[in-house]
């Protein structure tokens, strides 16, 4: 069952979802986290079944460390696009736990190898911290974004100098999502909607076109869009 649920998770029955999570899955190499993970994780479960390898412990602790110093030496490339494409090796890993710790907790696997507690710890601690650096600087591009949108009026281009353009902050926006986080930002917190900053690019999908007025309609739910918006129109 276990086998099958698995199969289900890897191959998603919609054939563009089972495309986009198998490239997601082949870009691993492309993500110095990931394989920094992939490698402690497995020099982990390899040292448990051969103790006597001790280059094991030394390969383990080493990837380890240099996944704790990475978020923090090189924020320019945490490369989170990566991390949400191959998201499906993290389900596929908590598949895999699960397996094992049911198969502990019920006798099946009385002859396993046990993993070493305090690696194990060590791992998990030095993932929170990864995590917690990485989200400490998806919300320092935030708070640039909303610095950005502050200082702005009507439909502005996406900024080409300054923090919010540096790849530190830039790796964190997607190709299509400025307009409309501009809208929900606005209308979170102010309830009216005065600057909208268009994505980098152009000329790939957008959800709306804020350059030829095509903006959603939020009156609905008391949201408006400022006199600078109004007017907004392609230029000739």
């Amino acid at each position: 069952m276990v086998g099958a649920v698995a199969l289900r998770v890897l191959s998603p029955s919609a054939g563009p979802n089972r495309t986009y999570f198998l490239e997601g899955a082949l870009s691993l190499p492309a993500s110095p986290s990931l394989v920094l993970t992939t490698v402690a994780f497995g020099s982990l479960l390899a040292h448990a079944y051969r103790p006597t390898l001790s280059w094991l412990t030394k390969l383990f602790w080493a990837s380890t460390g240099m996944l704790l110093l990475y978020p923090f030496v090189l924020p320019d490339i945490l490369l989170p696009a990566f991390h949400y494409r191959a998201r499906i090796l993290n389900a596929a890993l908590a598949l895999l736990l699960f397996a094992y710790l049911h198969g502990r907790l019920h006798g099946r696997l009385g002859t396993a190898p046990q993993l070493a507690r305090g690696r194990v710890l060590a791992l998990a601690v030095v993932l929170f911290v990864f995590k917690g650096k990485v989200t400490w600087e998806w919300h320092r591009h935030v708070g640039l974004f909303r610095t950005e949108l502050a200082e702005a009026r009507g439909i502005v281009d996406f900024p080409l100098e300054g923090a919010f353009s540096e790849r530190r902050s830039s790796q964190f926006s997607w190709s299509w999502t400025s307009p409309t986080r501009s809208v929900v930002f606005q209308a979170i917190e102010e309830g009216q909607v005065r600057a909208i900053m268009l994505n980098a690019d152009t000329s790939v999908w957008q959800p709306f076109l804020p350059l030829s007025g095509d903006m959603p309609d939020l009156s609905a739910f008391g949201i408006w869009y400022g006199s600078e918006l109004t007017g907004a129109v392609a230029p000739p």
